[in-house]
């Protein structure tokens, strides 16, 4: 439980930073649930620990008196369960409103793949995707896709787009509505 918690720690951390991006937080997510995941083949620290107390029946000086009416919790369906619900909040393209679809993979299908576009169209603000030599009109489109799905007005979004591309230091008023 304690190496669950440290990672999901950590993940909460980084996401309530100012900077954060939709396609970093996302990767950051699926980074924390393959962690988490592996947490299943390899034990983490802190499990480690729990087991050598158990075996030397000794904690930090304190004597682990045995509790045969006390269950222990499954660590792989646990670990299952914390995986499964985080992978329930990543983000996705299918309104949490919408009736399921009993077509099923097909509409799943098609949402995925809708939401992984839309993960590549937002990677043309993360400046470490950029071209060394960008094209004249680098990333417009991608912008403008985005800008519809967000709802904004693309032609100004465009204009700071392309200040953002010249000097990646500043980002306009009109583009921050994007990056927020």
């Amino acid at each position: 439980m304690h190496d669950i918690l440290a990672e999901i720690a950590l993940l909460s951390e980084s996401l309530q930073n100012r900077n954060m991006t939709v396609a970093y937080a996302d990767k950051l997510i699926r980074r924390c649930i393959i962690f988490i995941d592996n947490l299943k083949k390899k034990s983490g620290t802190k499990c480690l620990e729990a087991r050598v107390a158990i075996k030397e029946g000794n904690f930090c000086g304190v004597t682990l008196i045995e509790n045969i009416k006390i269950s222990s919790i499954n660590p792989r369906q646990l670990l299952t369960s914390v995986t499964n619900n985080l992978k329930r909040r990543l983000f996705t393209t299918i309104p949490s409103n919408e009736p399921k679809s009993t077509s099923g993979s097909v509409r799943t299908n098609s949402k995925q793949e809708e939401y992984d576009t839309l993960l590549k169209e937002l990677n043309v603000l993360e400046r470490d995707q950029w071209p060394s030599e960008k094209p004249p009109g680098f990333g417009e489109t991608g912008i403008e896709r985005v800008c519809r799905v967000f709802k904004l007005t693309g032609s100004e979004i465009k204009n700071g787009y392309r200040d953002y591309l010249e000097d990646s230091s500043r980002v306009s008023k009109e583009l921050n509505l994007l990056f927020n």
